[in-house]
């Protein structure tokens, strides 16, 4: 697979679909299994080795999704958590915990935050070993952070999910981030502050930042 992070377009749409139809197609979201374990995952990955003379290839490599899924009797909103983590073989492993609240919970709108956690998480394993791609920074002078709620790796990251569930579901880039921003509980905040905190102002910026992100 070839990675381009500056397409606009680009979210490793083969392995960010395979993991999400994969879900989809086992009806995990809407039958009573609380736990899901999609075994090892072979990525075809393009790699830069740093001792290579800038050699890019591409190389097989495996990785992990378990996804969970707990219903709140208490809570009538939807929360996503995901990370990455080790097995005992030393591979990594996706993990993503759907807490749905048990009255009228939007499974439409759940779906488009699952496909963007995935992406988000994939381009995550991009960035780490065994995957071992240099990782790229932003040196232009044209984009400048304009607030400090958000690191420049974590609006990358944003960006990258947001363009999995904005092309995959066809809604419009900016209408993702407001969905996801009025939501979000702590993705988004410094140490002991909270993203519903924050004012309309950097609210605005946070939105420009993340669409501005194109590394």
């Amino acid at each position: 697979m070839q990675i381009d992070l500056t397409n606009k377009k680009f979210f490793y749409e083969d392995i960010t679909y395979y993991i999400f139809e994969k879900i989809l197609k086992s009806n995990f979201l809407f039958n009573r299994k609380k736990r899901l374990d999609l075994g090892y995952i072979k990525w075809i990955y393009e790699k830069t080795k740093i001792y290579c003379n800038g050699l890019t290839f591409e190389e097989d490599e495996f990785f992990k999704v378990i996804i969970e899924k707990r219903v709140d009797d208490f809570s009538s909103i939807f929360y996503i958590d995901s990370s990455i983590s080790y097995d005992i073989y030393n591979f990594k492993i996706i993990y993503i915990t759907l807490y749905i609240p048990n009255i009228n919970p939007s499974f439409d709108f759940i779906k488009r935050q699952l496909i963007n956690h995935i992406a988000r998480r994939v381009h995550q394993l991009s960035n780490d070993p065994p995957f071992e791609r240099l990782k790229l920074h932003d040196n232009s002078e044209d984009y400048i952070l304009r607030n400090d709620w958000i690191d420049r790796v974590k609006l990358l990251e944003l960006n990258i999910g947001f363009r999995a569930e904005s092309l995959y579901y066809n809604i419009c880039f900016l209408k993702c981030i407001k969905d996801y921003l009025k939501f979000i509980k702590s993705d988004l905040t410094l140490p002991n502050k909270k993203i519903y905190s924050i004012k309309k102002e950097d609210y605005d910026i946070i939105c420009k930042d993340i669409i501005n992100c194109f590394y």
